[in-house]
Order: structure tokens, then C-alpha cells, then sequence
């Protein structure tokens, strides 16, 4: 029997070897090593020790309990119930994330029906240690021996005899190759047919088996976070130290079969339509259909059809690419990149950088003829067409306010349906594929009703305007010296005769734009100043003014925003509360006793208020208090309306477009201390 056993190891020993079998180039490689092959009965232990021979082992084999070792018997392990327990051995088998086969071979005699420690049965060979174990094992119940999947049922086959030696083969596969004819069992040499065992009479200490089935979702080699290969021999993961079984085995070997993916290149990516930009070219594409086994960590893209390539620094869809020149067409490919290199490149797609195409520039409005409700206006086309034709102008009669097609590309525009006597303010602009382009400067132009054709016997016509008249050179608007209301000033700029026929229009805004008022001033040949008295409401204004005739326009002159001041305090306190309108934006601003001079905290508060006064044209409205209504004496009312005046002028002073819309001074309701009437209150009026 001895010389079988050492002739059986020698040959085991003399396969033993690392080596790689291919599969398919693409996908995956096989590499099968032998991890144990220790022969029991030449086997020496030092200390807790037993030397593993095999040619790819990654660790020796550790003994735990009093296993005894012998020349003719191996290692033996005597775990009853009644008696020692605790015997077995341990090892590793490298981590089993990508096993793909486990063969254990060994040669022994197994001297009970396998429960003599457990009378659930006892395991031989199992996948387990310090991590956890796995559920796939080699097991004894019943003589009977198999695979389990700790369902104390046994997919095997009888054993021999329970007085000699034999050898055994086990080959393990996990799910999903779950087909139970996989599942090898060899016993001296002779592959065996396994199946599920049942008992319906106890074998010496044994429980009864069903036999039911295997549970082929637990045949694998991890579970929860076991994949480190330790596995122990002789006994149960469950309980290594009671669960063991009986038995000597003579020799141990184990091989692994570890499948691994073969990473490749990536294929080709697929690229879509590109879309041409200013030195630039955005290149959607599709990712490739295969990665090549591995993620696609870059893109890189070529320029001149594959000559050279450029790492994209991305793996997302679009890839842009810029540095390129306008109107240069490029042979663009990408190809994908992975762990093993460089992918098949795309098919070449040609596409070319644009200049990208703008609004239109300003044309130019070079004269406007008036005529009988309606203007001529003629202009010449911008310097710059945006890239695009242009292919229609707009007209505005109202500073750009509204606009409408003039359904025209060619000078003049006629614009009709005017009112004759009124001036308008003409822009116009071009339109492109990229939509309304930049105004044109704004053009006064003025419809004229045409002059009654007298009889020929008549008085000779007076001859009208040959020219445009001349340029208005300034406008103010000032407080009238010495007389109530306001001033309006304009200077021409005069030259002899050219204002024949000619007047000046004069349109006056409030702070919104919002048109106040329009004057149609008459001028001669001689005029050179204008003044003209007009009555405005206090409060701030823009005024623009343009000299026209028949002929044409001067250029629009217009002020800076012009303060036209409120008198202040003209209300005097009478038999009721004084109303105050508008929005109370602060507490009121409180002055020292018999003083009108701001404290640094009431400046800190006003300052506060204009910081709230943000939109265009808001009026702020100020009232000084009197101690009571009715009774304020007279130096009470000036101080009153110096402690306004001082806010109102400090509000200006910061924030010089505000408008003061009212200023003035009245009597607290009720009987009031003189501290409590030592304020200012200010609204906001929108």
C-alpha cells in the first residue's frame, strides 16, 4: 500500500506546475497553479508547521490541535464526540474573487460514518478561515462523501470501505456552471456518478438526510466579505473546534483555475455631425461598442486624417477642438483609450471652422426728405454685414423705441402715415440671419404739408430753404431771473441764410423718458439764441432739441438730466394733519433742540435711505414737523423747514439725480412735545 501511495504522489508531484492557458485572444485567459501538494507521510512539522512543496503555494500548511504524523498513515485525525476534538489543518489558496475551478486530491481512509465528532456530519475539505467562509465544501455523512452547501445534504456518492486507503478527487465549480454533471467526483481513478443521498435508517451516529437538493445559488468560492482563499481541512468553518471529522490522509494536493479578463484595446468610437465655430470644432461621437475588457480613461483626436493625435483629456461627447483656422478644412478621427493602449480609430470626417456670423453693424442715415405725411429716408449700408446677407432694414420714428420691417433692402425707406408739423426721431437698422443689428444715430425728420400751387399771374413764391439749416450748438433749461416758471435757451450755431424756413424743435423728458412736452420754435436766416419762457412742473428733465427744414435736420443736441427745484415749504399748517404720501422708507431723521444741523447719526440714516432709492425716477418726499398743529410759532416754522432744506440738500449731495418730489413743513397732530417734533420724515413715491 505504501509503495501505491508514493508512487501516486510522485506522479502528482511530477504534473505539478504554474502555467497559462489562453482562451479566446479577445476576451479571457485562464491561468491554473497548484497551490498545496504536501505528502503527509514524509512531512516533518516544525513547531505549528508543515511545509507546503507545491510550485505556486502561498503558504505553508498550519497545524491546529495533535494531528499525529507517520511514514505509513499520514496525518491522522481522531475527533470524536467523547474524545479529542479541535484536530485539523488550515491553509491558502490566493483569493477566489475569479476562480473558476477548485480540484482537491488526496488519499485517504476514512474509519467512521463520518459523524463521529457531529451527528450532522463532518467536512473534509472547506472554504473558510479568520475572514469568514463560503457555503461550497467537500462533506461526510452516512457513509456517504460530496459536495455541500450546508444543507446537511450530500450530492456525492458511498464510500469504498472504512478500513483502507483510496484516492479521491474532487473537482468544484461554481454557479452559474450549475449543472450537476460538472461537478466531478473521481475515486481511484474512476470518475464516479454522484446524487443526493437519503437515509431512511441511522448509520451508527448519523442524523437521517433528505437529500431534497443542493442549493446551486450558494456553490461559489466568495460570500459576504469572504474571498481570501484560506480553507481548512478535517473540519467545519461552523465550529473548527468541535465540528471536526475522523480520518488519516496520506497526501494533499490542490489546484486553482482563476479565469481573467484579456484587456485589449478599445474598437473604434463612432464620430456624428460636426459643428463648425469660430477656431473651433465641436466633434460629437458614440463610445465604442467594445471597451476592450477595461473603462475607456481618454479620447484622443487627429487633425490631418490620423497623422498625429492629440489627447482629448476627456471621455465625454462633445469634444472640442480648438487653435484651428477659419475656412481650413480638417480630416478629423478620435480613437479610445484604455489600459492596453491606443483603440481602432474612427472613420476620418471633414469639417472646417467658420467665422461665426454677428448682427449686422449700424447703417448710416445720410439725409431725410420730408414730404407730405411721410419721410424719405435715405442711407448707406453698414461696413460689416454680421457674415450674413442682410436681408431686410427696420425703421423706428420714436428713438428706437418700436420698431417695423421696412420690408426693403435698398435706400431711401419711405415711411408713411405721419403727421405733417411733427418731428420724428428716425433710426434705423439691418437685419440678418443672426437677427436685428446695431441702431443707426437718430435723424430728425420733420412731414411738411406741400404749399397750394397759386395762379401764374400771382405773387412770385418765397424761396424755400436750399440747404439744411444750421447745427444747434447748445440748450439749457434754467429758473427764469426776476420772473415766475423756468427758461429755454438754444444757440445756433448761425451762418447766413441757411435757416430759411428752417425751426427748431425742442422735446422735453421727464427722468423716466417719458415726453413732457414738444415746442415747434420758428427761427430766420439772422437767428442766433432762442429764449423762450415755458412752465414745468419742478423736477428733473432731459431736453433735446434739433433744427430742421425741408431740406434736413441738424444733429439732436440734448442736455444732462436738469434739476428745475421745488420752492420749499410754500404749505403752511392748517386745521388738519398734514398727509403724507408715499412709502416710509426709515425712521425720521431727529435733529439736537433749537439746531438744524445734521448729527452723524441722522447722515447715516439718510445714507441708508439712498441706498433703498434705486430705481429711475423715484421721488423722495421730505417733511419737516412743528411742535403742534396750528400753534407752531414762527421761529418754529423756520426751524422746521431749515431742518427739511438741510435733508434735502444733503440727499442731493449724495445722490445728485434723486428727485425731490416735495419739500415742505407741517404741524404733528395732537399736542406733542417740542422733542418728539424734531424731526424730518421721508417717503418714497414711485
Amino acid at each position: 500500500m505504501k509503495k501505491y501511495i508514493a508512487k501516486s504522489l510522485c506522479a502528482l508531484i511530477s504534473i505539478s506546475s504554474l502555467w497559462m492557458i489562453p482562451l479566446s485572444p479577445a476576451s479571457a485567459a485562464q491561468v491554473t497553479a497548484e497551490v498545496v501538494n504536501v505528502d503527509f507521510t514524509s512531512a516533518t512539522q516544525s513547531g505549528s508547521t508543515i511545509s507546503n512543496a507545491a510550485v505556486g503555494k502561498l503558504a505553508d500548511i498550519t497545524v491546529h490541535g495533535t494531528p499525529s504524523l507517520n511514514g505509513t498513515t499520514g496525518a491522522t485525525f481522531a475527533n470524536t464526540s467523547s474524545g479529542s476534538t479541535g484536530n485539523y489543518l488550515t491553509g491558502n489558496l490566493g483569493t477566489t474573487t475569479d476562480m473558476s475551478k477548485i480540484t482537491v486530491e488526496f488519499s485517504a481512509k476514512f474509519t467512521d460514518a463520518g459523524c463521529a465528532a457531529q451527528n450532522s456530519g463532518s467536512m473534509v475539505f472547506g472554504l473558510g478561515g479568520s475572514q469568514g467562509y463560503a457555503y461550497y465544501n467537500v462533506y461526510r455523512h452516512s457513509n456517504f462523501i460530496g459536495f455541500n452547501t450546508f444543507n446537511s445534504d450530500i450530492f456525492g456518492v458511498a464510500l469504498p470501505d472504512n478500513s483502507s486507503f483510496h484516492t479521491y478527487k474532487f473537482v468544484l465549480l461554481p454557479y452559474p456552471a450549475n449543472a450537476n454533471s460538472l461537478q466531478e467526483i473521481w475515486i481511484d481513478g474512476v470518475k464516479q456518478t454522484p446524487s443526493f443521498k437519503t437515509t431512511s435508517v441511522a448509520v451508527g451516529t448519523c442524523s437521517l438526510i433528505s437529500g431534497t437538493g443542493e442549493s446551486a445559488s450558494e456553490r461559489k468560492f466568495t460570500r459576504s466579505s469572504y474571498n481570501n482563499g484560506d480553507f481548512m481541512l478535517m473540519t467545519h468553518p461552523l465550529g473548527p473546534s468541535t465540528w471536526g471529522t475522523t480520518g488519516s490522509i496520506q497526501n494533499l494536493k490542490i489546484t486553482t483555475v482563476v479565469t481573467t479578463a484579456t484587456v485589449v484595446a478599445p474598437d473604434a468610437p463612432t464620430i456624428g455631425s460636426i459643428t463648425g465655430g469660430n477656431t473651433q470644432l465641436s466633434v460629437p461621437f458614440t463610445a465604442p461598442a467594445n471597451n476592450g475588457g477595461a473603462s475607456i480613461s481618454d479620447y484622443k483626436y487627429s487633425t490631418n486624417n490620423g497623422s498625429t493625435w492629440v489627447s482629448a483629456g476627456t471621455t465625454s461627447s462633445p469634444i472640442i477642438i480648438t487653435g484651428l483656422t477659419n475656412g481650413t478644412a480638417y480630416n478629423i478621427k478620435l480613437l479610445a483609450v484604455n489600459s492596453a493602449g491606443d483603440g481602432t480609430p474612427s472613420t476620418a470626417v471633414s469639417a472646417t471652422p467658420v467665422t461665426p456670423i454677428t448682427v449686422p453693424a449700424a447703417p448710416t442715415i445720410s439725409a431725410i426728405t420730408a414730404g407730405d405725411a411721410q419721410l424719405s429716408i435715405a442711407f448707406t449700408a453698414p461696413n460689416s454685414d454680421g457674415g450674413a446677407a442682410i436681408t431686410d432694414y427696420k425703421y423706428s420714428t420714436d428713438n428706437g423705441t418700436t420698431w417695423t420691417s421696412a420690408v426693403t433692402r435698398t435706400s431711401p425707406i419711405v415711411v408713411t402715415g405721419l403727421t405733417n408739423g411733427t418731428a420724428y426721431n428716425c433710426k434705423l437698422r439691418a437685419v440678418n440671419s443672426a437677427g436685428d443689428g446695431t441702431a443707426s444715430s437718430a435723424v430728425v425728420g420733420t412731414p411738411v404739408q406741400p404749399a397750394s400751387q397759386g395762379s401764374s399771374s400771382g405773387p412770385a413764391p418765397v424761396p424755400g430753404p436750399t440747404a439744411p439749416p444750421a447745427q444747434v450748438e447748445s440748450i439749457a433749461i434754467t429758473k427764469a431771473v426776476g420772473k415766475s416758471g423756468s427758461l429755454l435757451k438754444v444757440k445756433l450755431d448761425s451762418q447766413a441764410g441757411v435757416n430759411v424756413g428752417s425751426s427748431v424743435q425742442v422735446r422735453l423728458l421727464d427722468l423716466k423718458g417719458k415726453l413732457i412736452q414738444v415746442l415747434t420754435i420758428p427761427v430766420t436766416a439772422s437767428t442766433s439764441v432762442i429764449e423762450v419762457p415755458v412752465s414745468l412742473t419742478p423736477g428733473n428733465f432731459t431736453v433735446e432739441a434739433v433744427a430742421v427744414n425741408s431740406v434736413g435736420a441738424s444733429q439732436t443736441v440734448a442736455t444732462t438730466p436738469t434739476y428745475l427745484p421745488q420752492p420749499f415749504f410754500t404749505v403752511k399748517p392748517g386745521s388738519k394733519a398734514p398727509v403724507l404720501e408715499g412709502k416710509k422708507v426709515a425712521d425720521p431723521v431727529y435733529f439736537q433742540a433749537d439746531s438744524a444741523v445734521l448729527t452723524s447719526d441722522a447722515k447715516a440714516a439718510l445714507l441708508s435711505v439712498l441706498a433703498k432709492v434705486t430705481k429711475p425716477g423715484s421721488r423722495v418726499a421730505i417733511t419737516g414737523f412743528t411742535a403742534s398743529r396750528n400753534m407752531g410759532t414762527s421761529l418754529e416754522k423756520k426751524l422746521a423747514a431749515a431742518r427739511a432744506l438741510q435733508v434735502a440738500k444733503f440727499l442731493k449731495a449724495n445722490k445728485p439725480g434723486i428727485w425731490i418730489y416735495y419739500a415742505g413743513f407741517g404741524a404733528l397732530k395732537g399736542a406733542q412735545t417740542y422733542a418728539a417734533a424734531r424731526k424730518v420724515e421721508l417717503r418714497i413715491i414711485n
